[in-house]
């Protein structure tokens, strides 16, 4: 019940009809309207339109990699945005949806590229997305997709993985009761266009599917005994696509299917001889998965060492980013496309060779390289993101106080200069109080850009990339670090334009163009050059001190 304090703080209370009292009809208005304006928020926000546009406008320009990009870096943001940065289901549907929707224009765009299996890709990607891959609309168009290149079979695989439940009780993928429905009258009507039958009825369809899923459920094929077809091993959850055809026909022409003839003839029957499985150089999923465990344990918290090195870095002073960072928003410029004149020929002859040693070894390390570029990216996203939203909140802080003091004064009188005097620390105050919010904010970031570095001076140290050696704060191992990178992002950029074979051919002729060069030191930092010339890698570089003008400056929005 509602209790007002009254002027002689006297508790009165209203009546107990509290559905017409203004006070709660105001509060049910004011709460209403804030949630509407967080939804209208949010729908501002996470509107896949502007995506899809921005995308568009790359994709016109002929930068596909770029419109990749839009797409890449908006779903993983609404993705965390769906799952961890909201609590009001309304807000999370608005941002399910919207992800929903980018999954399905992101395959489209690559579709349009005539590239289906990045298309496909997508579409995997989509349907088993945790937020987007229960929502019907995401398998209608990978259905779809299929489909329209008259791969009915794959399509068939699809309606079936999203509307069949699995052998151990788990439900279907798709769960909500309209988008089943969706689905299954689609999946009726590509079996009707594909068998020519348009006799067929819904009930038939979902009987052939019932019947066939509990055949296959009780008969489990081995597929270690040579009896298992194609369609059986990699239709998913069991489900033969041929059968169920057999199954539709049985029902419609209500004629007992042959069985297939059985061939068991020992004398003529001649023994399956097993192929030879080369398991050398194949790693099975445990050891993957120990593998990335580990790795994940090592860098999920900072190295107490490392935090010591920077905090006696740092000193009484706000902490600051790593310079220079490993990676700059766009491909560097190189004087030269071997990458002398960055790294020195031994440490260019070094990167290069452990690129072209093996084709699979050096397209995993230009993807872990691209992979720790968009690491940087995402992290310079987040703290622009953060740092704007602090100085709205504190502009807005500052406007309201503003007013108050103005309020103030209007009804100061005689006691005017007293009040101004009043006012004027008030001001200062809070102008102090918004600049260690702001300086917090800074030293903040710069602690989780300190953590990025680590974690990417721990993955391509584990790489095996010339330079790196463990997690480091040295000033000059940092900048060695940064030039090694910076050759390795043109790489992947350059290959993710030419392709590889003609990327590889390029690397080779550099390679031994290198070789039969007089060797060439890596240049020092511009601030040094006047001490020596290069940095010789068999010697203790000389030492940088503690700062230095940044080689490479980030600007948000400019990544591509």
């Amino acid at each position: 019940q509602l209790s007002v304090q009254s002027p002689n703080n006297a508790n009165i209370h209203p009546p107990s009809n509290d559905r017409h009292h203004p006070a709660i009809n105001q509060s049910s208005i004011l709460l209403n309207s804030i949630m509407a304006d967080q939804e209208e928020s949010q729908q501002q926000e996470h509107d896949p339109s502007v995506i899809i546009q921005e995308a568009n406008e790359k994709f016109e320009n002929n930068d596909i990699s770029g419109a990749q990009m839009v797409y890449q870096s908006a779903l993983l943001t609404w993705v965390d945005d769906a799952s961890f940065g909201a609590d009001d289901p309304a807000i999370v549907k608005i941002i399910s949806d919207g992800v929903a929707t980018l999954w399905i224009e992101f395959a489209s765009l690559n579709g349009r590229a005539n590239l289906f299996k990045a298309a496909t890709d997508a579409f995997e990607a989509g349907v088993n997305c945790p937020v987007a891959g229960s929502m019907g609309k995401v398998w209608k168009a990978y259905a779809k997709f299929h489909q329209e290149r008259s791969r009915f079979k794959t399509a068939q695989k699809i309606y079936l993985r999203a509307l069949v439940s699995g052998d151990a009780g788990s439900p279907a993928a798709v769960t909500g009761a309209e988008d089943q429905d969706d689905l299954w009258n689609s999946f009726l009507d590509m079996m009707k266009a594909s068998r020519n039958d348009k006799g067929l009825t819904l009930q038939q369809l979902k009987d052939a599917v019932q019947k066939e899923h509990k055949v296959s459920k009780a008969e489990p094929m081995d597929i270690t005994s040579g009896n298992a077809s194609a369609s059986t091993v990699t239709a998913p959850m069991n489900v033969d696509l041929s059968m169920v055809q057999a199954g539709l026909a049985e029902i419609t022409a209500q004629q007992p299917i042959p069985k297939r003839a059985r061939i068991d003839d020992s004398k003529t029957a001649q023994p399956m001889v097993p192929l030879p499985i080369v398991t050398h150089s194949v790693l099975s999923a445990t050891t993957v998965e120990a593998s990335a465990t580990g790795l994940l344990a090592i860098i999920k918290n900072m190295p107490p060492e490392i935090t010591a090195e920077w905090l006696a870095m740092d000193g009484d002073a706000c902490g600051a980013r790593p310079e220079p960072p490993l990676f700059s928003p766009s491909p560097p410029k190189l004087g030269d496309a071997s990458g002398k004149d960055l790294l020195g020929t031994e440490f260019a002859l070094k990167v290069i060779r452990i690129l072209i040693g093996n084709e699979e070894s050096g397209s995993a390390i230009l993807d872990i390289c691209r992979a720790c570029w968009i690491m940087t990216a995402l992290k310079e996203r987040e703290a622009a993101k953060s740092i704007e939203a602090l100085d709205k909140k504190l502009a807005n802080d500052i406007e309201k106080m503003e007013l108050e003091l103005e309020a103030r004064l209007s009804v100061a009188g005689a006691a005017l200069s007293a009040v101004e005097e009043m006012n004027k620390n008030e001001r200062e105050q809070f102008i102090s109080m918004c600049n260690q919010q702001r300086q917090q904010l800074q030293a903040l970031i710069s602690w989780e850009f300190r953590h990025v570095l680590v974690i990417q001076q721990q993955l391509l140290s584990n790489a095996g990339i010339p330079g790196f050696e463990g997690p480091t704060v040295d000033s000059t191992s940092i900048y060695i670090q940064s030039c090694v990178c910076s050759y390795l992002h043109s790489a992947f950029n350059v290959r993710r334009q030419i392709k590889e074979k003609p990327h590889l051919t390029m690397l080779k002729s550099q390679e031994a163009r290198l070789a039969s060069q007089q060797p060439v030191l890596m240049p020092l930092p511009p601030h040094l050059q006047g001490t020596s010339e290069r940095i010789a890698p068999n010697y203790p570089p000389p030492p940088l001190p503690q700062h230095y003008p940044p080689q490479h400056s980030y600007q948000h929005g400019h990544f591509r």
